[in-house]
């Protein structure tokens, strides 16, 4: 048989709930490679007849068991980074900043990168919500940025005013 062995790109459309029970459709796309120095490895490529049911339904799995470790809100503000780190292993120093990635033993099969196309809040008073207490906490930072701003102009127009009356 006939297998692209690197840059195979499969998509995939995953639910996920939080731990307060928001449901979230996550549409994803992985890029996957498939790994093998040797003779022995690059057989094992095809010891998997359907290679993309075998990775979605282990990513799937994998997404929605750490979904329920958040609540929506800290979910929805980090999801990316919940989403690679969960199925790429964490970024780390060792590996300059890079992950891991997902390897499956048992055909050589080898996610190397996870792109989170699009996060849904399936329902649309729950997301109306979210996004309500995001434009607040935006509004607050916002108001808080532009008060530290002001505060330091302040100290320093004072500072330079004292820096004058010393001359």
């Amino acid at each position: 048989g006939y297998l692209r062995v690197v840059n195979n790109v499969v998509s995939d459309q995953v639910m996920v709930e939080t731990r307060d029970l928001v449901s979230i459709r996550v549409d994803l796309s992985y890029r996957v490679n498939f790994e093998g120095a040797t003779e022995a490895e690059r057989l094992r490529w095809f010891d998997v007849e359907n290679y993309v049911q075998v990775l979605t339904d282990h990513c799937r799995s994998r997404l929605r068991r750490a979904a329920k470790n958040y609540g929506i809100t800290d979910f929805y503000a980090n999801v990316i980074d919940i989403i690679r780190d969960t199925l790429l292993g964490e970024a780390s120093s060792e590996t300059s900043g890079g992950r891991t990635g997902l390897k499956f033993n048992e055909n050589g099969m080898k996610v190397t990168d996870v792109e989170i196309l699009d996060v849904r809040i399936d329902d649309s008073e729950v997301a109306r919500l979210l996004g309500d207490a995001q434009s607040k906490a935006l509004e607050g930072a916002i108001h808080l940025s532009i008060a530290e701003e002001n505060a330091s102009r302040e100290r320093r127009l004072q500072e330079l005013a004292r820096q004058t009356a010393e001359e």
